[in-house]
């Protein structure tokens, strides 16, 4: 057995070569037989399909508490996308899933064509504080009328409250409730005492 062209053959003179082109080829083998009495011929050809082309984006410096929508770019070919890790993602197998990331984030995205290329490319989203983004409000109604009747903290971008305490004017501790999440009504004070 003899194939040519040689390039990209693991063994030019096998039977069954393995063959890892850079592109596509078509490979000729000419086959004697013992005693170089009888001589044959066949082609095949090699596709070789290019992989698919995406663009994760250019990395983003958003404040803690913002919703990213996050907006690849790549090649007309793709067939599926899929986002890892999978941390505060809306979704891992879409092509602009929204992120509400509480810490800094790597995001590596990797899609595939129908041929089964693949390729990959990252972006990362890096967390600045935003000091409005937590409010406490200063007055409470607890009357029991559905509007303003608990005292907690509001607002996004917190990972979470460690501790949220009340005292009364004479430094006596009145309420306190422990690690919970911004917005957790079930972890505000209701006016009573004792």
């Amino acid at each position: 057995y003899q194939w040519s062209p040689a390039t990209g053959l693991d063994n030019p003179s096998s039977p069954d070569p393995v063959a890892t082109p850079a592109a596509t080829a078509t490979y000729t083998v000419t086959t004697t037989s013992k005693g170089s009495c009888q001589t044959a011929q066949a082609q095949v050809s090699v596709v070789v399909h290019d992989n698919p082309t995406i663009d994760a984006g250019d990395d983003l410096t958003v404040p803690t508490g913002s919703v990213v929508t996050l907006t690849p770019t790549g090649s007309s070919d793709i067939i599926s996308w899929k986002w890892s890790p999978p941390d505060y993602l809306s979704c891992t197998s879409c092509e602009n899933p929204t992120s509400t990331p509480r810490s800094n984030m790597m995001y590596t995205i990797q899609v595939a064509n129908s041929f089964g290329c693949t390729s990959s490319d990252s972006v990362k989203l890096n967390l600045v504080c935003d000091e409005g983004k937590v409010f406490i409000p200063n007055t409470f109604t607890p009357n029991g009328d559905g509007q303003n009747d608990l005292f907690y903290p509001r607002g996004k971008g917190v990972k979470s409250v460690l501790y949220f305490r009340i005292y009364d004017r004479y430094g006596q501790l009145v309420y306190e409730s422990t690690r919970f999440q911004l917005n957790d009504s079930s972890a505000g004070w209701d006016g009573t005492m004792k």
